[in-house]
């Protein structure tokens, strides 16, 4: 709505940067850089964030920044239509301790 969307990441494939839980803050926009992280619709996998590793006359080859990631060859080039948005702010909440109370 607006031209933001937030999401919550789920998976490891854009650790550290954006850990499995976070919550990342995308917002629509016509430039994108190598090197941004965008939120992109995917033809076969829906939504995924990844790293615009380069530009191509025919769109994007993305990547994660995990070596867990699935690789740029597989993702294919997602057309420039296919941005969605390109990361404005994320936040990790601190994970909680196990409660290590007694009975």
């Amino acid at each position: 709505m607006f031209g933001w969307t937030l999401i919550r990441i789920r998976g490891r494939s854009m650790a550290p940067v954006l850990p499995h839980g976070s919550y990342a803050l995308f917002r629509a926009k016509r430039t994108v850089r190598t090197g941004d992280i965008v939120l992109a619709d995917h033809p076969v996998l829906g939504p995924i964030v990844k790293s615009v590793r380069r530009q191509t006359p025919a769109g994007y080859i993305l990547e994660g920044r995990s070596p867990a990631s699935i690789g740029s060859a597989a993702l294919g080039v997602i057309p420039r239509d296919g941005i969605i948005g390109v990361l404005v702010m994320a936040h990790t909440p601190p994970r909680r301790a196990p409660d290590r109370r007694t009975a």
